[in-house]
């Protein structure tokens, strides 16, 4: 199962806790923060170092931050979350969504949740 964090500004997610949740979860990586009342989404990151490089210079702001393990779609940067649903909205989540007709089997059932069911209503 995925591993969603979320991480309160000014709180410190240990190198330990990084590097597990990466180990564990080695399907690609992502993070998201709120700024200018945008949410901002950095995803796609494949490896370890790459995710690091992303993370450090935002690693003191709040963030959600997730750590993929691929259960349906491809591994690749496009399943990675946090997926975009608008401007202000994103969402990251641990699990697999059930009942989510996933036709193409490159994109994840969340892609395809967040395609068809949550940007139509934002």
């Amino acid at each position: 199962m995925c591993i969603a964090i979320y991480k309160p500004e000014g709180y410190n997610l240990t190198d330990n806790t990084l590097k597990n949740s990466w180990e564990n979860n080695p399907h690609g990586a992502g993070f998201m923060y709120a700024e200018d009342e945008k949410v901002i989404i950095i995803k796609g990151l494949m490896t370890y170092d790459e995710f690091r490089a992303a993370y450090d210079p935002h690693k003191d702001r709040q963030l959600a931050v997730h750590f993929r393990i691929a259960t349906h779609g491809g591994i690749n940067p496009e399943n990675t979350h946090p997926f975009a649903i608008n401007e202000q909205l994103g969402v990251v989540h641990n699990g697999i969504i059930s009942n989510v007709p996933c036709p193409d089997a490159k994109w994840s059932d969340t892609w395809h949740f967040t395609e068809r069911y949550l940007k139509p209503m934002s």
